[in-house]
């Protein structure tokens, strides 16, 4: 697994997709949904309730582990505690 700090999220409406962006200039492709679900269960108060949408600025600046594929899509990822 790498490891990395969250600089942005870029997502556009509708596409299903997420790009994770992270300090080192890396560029995490992800599922919408469930990677936005998964923010949500390890920071909180990520995804804003009735408004199916979600607050970047809560994981802008975390450091992750995570793990891409061979395709270059994001396949895992937890909270980085070093």
């Amino acid at each position: 697994m790498r490891t990395g700090v969250i600089k942005d999220l870029e997502h556009t409406s509708g596409s299903g997709g997420i790009t994770i962006v992270m300090e080192d200039g890396t560029r995490l492709l992800a599922d919408n949904g469930p990677t936005i679900r998964s923010f949500d269960a390890m920071y909180g108060d990520v995804i804003i309730p009735g408004e199916h949408t979600f607050d970047k600025s809560k994981v802008i600046g975390k450091k992750i582990k995570y793990h891409i594929d061979d395709y270059g899509f994001m396949d895992g990822m937890d909270v980085c505690d070093e």
